[in-house]
């Protein structure tokens, strides 16, 4: 399922769009026979602290995905960096 991009400014809880996404991603139920909303097997009360926790994830999860590329492409540079210094040494011995 594809889902909708929200940009910095759209993040924000007060966006009624971004909240239905984070309820559609997340798949948040309510249950009319308790009249609360729930999550990972937890009951909530009102929306206002489950939201705080979608949000929540959802910037770790975005904080999470730049770091394993700024890490992937750390190693990448050490990877060609060091090929490129053992190339070079054993071009210096061929001479």
């Amino acid at each position: 399922m594809r889902y909708k991009k929200f940009d910095s400014s759209q993040r924000r809880l007060s966006n009624p769009e971004y909240r239905q996404y984070l309820y559609e991603k997340y798949k948040v139920e309510f249950s009319k026979s308790d009249l609360c909303f729930k999550f990972n097997g937890k009951s909530y009360p009102s929306s206002e602290p489950i939201l705080k926790r979608l949000h929540k994830i959802e910037k770790t999860e975005v904080l999470l995905t730049f770091y394993v590329f700024a890490i992937f492409f750390m190693l990448l540079s050490v990877a060609i960096y060091g090929v490129n210094e053992i190339d070079l040494c054993l071009q210096s011995f061929r001479t």
